[in-house]
């Protein structure tokens, strides 16, 4: 990266951080101070937050002698990695685990099947498919409910899951939650929203389940977890 090229990815950013912030052009602040003031979660890793004082520090020099200093290899590597999650963050539609390879059932499904498939795949909550759309979850809970649900209840392994489908829970589950997102909705704001479960003290968001506009009434795109999120942070 050349130091023209750095200074215009700095603009960039800063332009990207007064847009968030709806600050007008008469409005000055501080480029650190605009960090600090973001909700954004890229913003929040201390990691990330050292690589940005230090561009700001490394533009304030170059803004005076544009040739004063050459930018080092090693970061520039690490503030194109921080300005690529600025500028052109990953969304869900890019690293979602896709429907094709999502292991989920139907209604059509046994009990046995189904339990079969978590045990095979160590998978805790299965979604549960009817015309490309999820409809509930079945897990290791499911049948708890269903026998608390109901004052008499006779179940074979044998019977489908068509019998459990009041407990097959996509909403007011007792034990876990589930949540809808956009394709569109980066992996940041998404990461908040399993965070604000944490922070609320309330019941832990599992999965979120991916469609075109965030809607449970349209087709399933796929799913992100928390341990998904978690892979991609690390590896980026």
């Amino acid at each position: 990266m050349s130091n023209q090229a750095f200074l215009q990815t700095f603009k960039a950013i800063e332009l990207d951080l007064r847009v968030e912030l709806k600050l007008p052009e008469s409005v000055h602040m501080s480029f650190n101070e605009m960090v600090y003031r973001s909700n954004r979660r890229v913003f929040k890793s201390q990691y990330h937050q050292e690589i940005l004082e230090n561009a700001a520090q490394l533009r304030n020099l170059l803004a005076h002698k544009t040739h004063i200093a050459t930018i080092d290899a090693s970061f520039y590597n690490a503030f194109s990695t921080v300005a690529r999650r600025i500028l052109d963050p990953l969304r869900a539609e890019q690293r979602m685990v896709r429907f094709a390879d999502v292991h989920s059932v139907s209604l059509h499904t046994t009990i046995e099947a189904a339990k079969a498939i978590m045990d095979r795949t160590h998978f805790s909550h299965l979604p549960v498919i009817k015309d490309d759309q999820c409809i509930g979850m079945f897990n290791r809970a499911t049948l708890f409910y269903a026998v608390a649900e109901a004052a008499e209840l006779t179940l074979s392994v044998h019977d489908s899951l068509e019998r459990l489908r009041a407990v097959l829970y996509l909403t007011d589950h007792p034990d876990y939650q589930y949540a809808f997102v956009s394709r569109r909705d980066t992996l940041d704001e998404i990461a908040e929203r399993f965070s604000s479960y944490l922070m609320q003290d309330a019941l832990h968001l599992q999965l979120v389940i991916v469609t075109e506009n965030g809607k449970p009434s349209e087709t399933m795109l796929g799913l992100l977890t928390p341990e998904d999120l978690i892979d991609i942070y690390m590896h980026d």
